[in-house]
């Protein structure tokens, strides 16, 4: 299964700010959207994605600077990983373990389609994977009537 079975099964919901937004309206954004995650946007580019790791380290670090004051753009991850539609469910999975990340931006033709979280990769895998095994046991079942008949 690829990541674009996400974006039409209707998963591509997610929060998308300018950098020059708080780090207030990302966690407000973030529990409106239960995701975990934010885009950073500008000029319709993906310049960033704030995630709540990021707004603790940023509590930590700022202790005393009011959410409402500090800027997406000062906290953001700016270096990011990102995958194209293209890349199946496993790929993305060994992608964000090998690259330590949690979330996976999916862009093509340099627009982002969306944000995913390994919880949902790991969920819709593991379900097909059943899937998989289902059919096969049903595979074996035919084959062990065939030769009783």
């Amino acid at each position: 299964m690829h990541l674009s079975a996400l974006l039409s099964a209707g998963q591509a919901c997610f929060s998308a700010l300018p950098p020059h937004a708080t780090m207030g309206q990302a966690v407000t954004a973030m529990v409106r959207q239960q995701k975990t995650a934010v885009a950073v946007i500008d000029d319709g580019c993906l310049k960033g994605i704030v995630t709540r790791t990021d707004v603790l380290r940023s509590w930590e670090s700022e202790v005393g600077q009011p959410p409402e004051q500090m800027q997406l753009s000062r906290i953001m991850t700016r270096e990011l990983v990102v995958a194209g539609p293209d890349k199946s469910f496993q790929q993305a999975l060994e992608c964000m373990a090998g690259s330590d990340i949690e979330h996976l931006p999916v862009i093509q033709d340099g627009r982002l389609l969306t944000v995913v979280h390994e919880s949902e990769l790991l969920e819709r895998h593991i379900g097909a994977m059943h899937e998989d095994i289902r059919q096969l046991q049903e595979y074996i079942e035919g084959l062990h009537n065939a030769e009783k008949d």
